[in-house]
């Protein structure tokens, strides 16, 4: 009685074999998982979307060098994970490298500006998870191979790499400003209440990091008008409590 059942066993175990062979490797280069990265070939972004079709809702966009995680792919749509989403891409818009632009006689050269005194990252890709390739500090100058929106791919001292745009300025300086006929207001001191004025009358973000490229760091929205308490000021960004969650606001959006 053994001997069939041995026998039926290991058919099984056969066919699976022979059916796993038969399963050819993908002709772009994709397989059931692995990193891929966005690659429209025209500076644009990708959709997300909802289900593998170009009529689903739209999940978020992605820019060029944008890394994602391939769980699986069937024909011109890959199942992928970005940044924690899951949805769909189309396969023909996903590469096994980063893009890398030329250089080209429309490049620019920006500035380093992060507004704090501090340094900007080169990543390696076009995501703040990218692995950085150094840090460069205010008034550093590089050179802008191509825009991508929020990020720029540029030469930084002979090494290539992604900035966030929003910390690349067209000067080496802030912009010298007429001197003030009287002296200028003194910092609030830590701790100090200050009240929320937008120039509409409308809201301030309040935000879990000093960056405004994303909306997925917006913790709420505070009405112009409340009252917050100073933890840290800076020039551009301040740390604030409000109703005991801490986060940051932009400095001129707050008034003594």
């Amino acid at each position: 009685m053994k001997k069939p059942v041995f026998a039926s066993v290991c058919a099984l175990l056969l066919a699976a074999s022979v059916l796993f062979a038969a399963v050819p490797a993908r002709a772009d280069g994709l397989y059931p998982c692995g990193w891929q990265y966005v690659s429209t070939g025209n500076a644009g972004r990708l959709h997300l979307r909802e289900y593998a079709s170009q009529n689903a809702r739209s999940l978020g966009l992605y820019m060029n060098g944008t890394r994602v995680w391939i769980i699986s792919s069937f024909g011109p749509w890959a199942y992928v994970n970005v940044n924690g989403a899951t949805g769909y891409m189309m396969t023909r818009y996903l590469a096994a490298y980063a893009p890398q632009p030329a250089l080209n006689s429309g490049t620019v050269t920006r500035y380093v500006r992060t507004g704090n005194s501090g340094r900007l990252h080169l990543r390696a890709y076009a995501s703040k998870d990218a692995r950085s390739l150094g840090l460069y500090a205010n008034g550093t100058p590089v050179i802008v191979i191509a825009n991508y929106g929020a990020w720029c791919y540029v030469n930084a001292a002979g090494k290539t790499g992604y900035m966030m745009s929003a910390y690349l300025a067209s000067g080496p300086a802030e912009p010298s400003t007429p001197a003030p006929t009287a002296a200028p207001t003194p910092a609030p001191a830590p701790y100090s209440v200050l009240t929320v004025r937008q120039p509409n009358n409308s809201f301030v973000y309040l935000r879990s990091e000093s960056t405004s490229d994303s909306n997925n760091n917006v913790i709420c929205k505070v009405q112009s008008g409340s009252f917050v308490t100073l933890l840290e000021w800076g020039a551009w960004w301040s740390r604030v409590s409000y109703g005991g969650v801490e986060g940051y606001m932009v400095s001129r959006y707050l008034q003594q």
